[in-house]
């Protein structure tokens, strides 16, 4: 906040000089005196230090704060038909239960139901691939969840931690399968 304020105002000073200097140049035949450019060099230099003294203090977290909002789980149970299961999705991560039969697979969705009203999922067969896919339904967010998110975000802010917003519009997928069928899937 200060050292914002301070390049701001050694901004405004230097741009104040430079019209002076010009405007001097043009018409005038003072003398010109560089003690504003100075002082606006040393606010500068001030400034930069104070911002970059502050983005140091800042930790940075990959998740969200604990218990922010409540997400929701899914549990599809998919059997395998072809040689390759692909799921055409960014993230997601495997686990081998060997207690799943062979074909079997289990894929648990996580996601928030403030931000994503529902998942659409369906299964396709091509050229010797079964694919799962997944679809997000989105809705407007509410009024309560957006004041929510905002104050969160500035009493965060306060305390020098920033977290990873973005995770909730995401959905965490974790495919169970057995180790034969886990193999198969990509």
């Amino acid at each position: 906040m200060i050292g914002g304020l301070l390049i701001t105002l050694s901004l405004s000073i230097f741009f104040t000089f430079l019209t002076n200097l010009i405007y001097q140049l043009l018409y005038g035949k003072k003398r010109i005196y560089c003690y504003s450019l100075i002082i606006s060099a040393i606010l500068f230099v001030s400034g930069c230090f104070f911002t970059i003294s502050t983005i140091a203090k800042f930790e940075i977290y990959n998740d969200l704060p604990d218990e922010t909002f409540q997400s929701k789980q899914i549990i599809l149970q998919e059997k395998l038909i072809e040689d390759n299961f692909s799921i055409p999705y960014w993230y997601y991560t495997k686990k081998e239960d060997n207690k799943l039969e062979d074909g079997n697979i289990e894929i648990i969705i996580d996601y928030y139901p403030d931000f994503i009203k529902g998942i659409q999922n369906n299964t396709t067969n091509e050229n010797g691939k079964q694919y799962l896919h997944i679809k997000k339904n989105y809705e407007n967010i509410s009024k309560q969840t957006r004041k929510k998110i905002y104050h969160m975000i500035i009493d965060e802010l306060k305390e020098y931690h920033f977290y990873e917003y973005s995770v909730l519009n995401d959905l965490r997928i974790t495919v169970k399968a057995n180790h034969n069928t886990i193999e198969k899937i990509k």
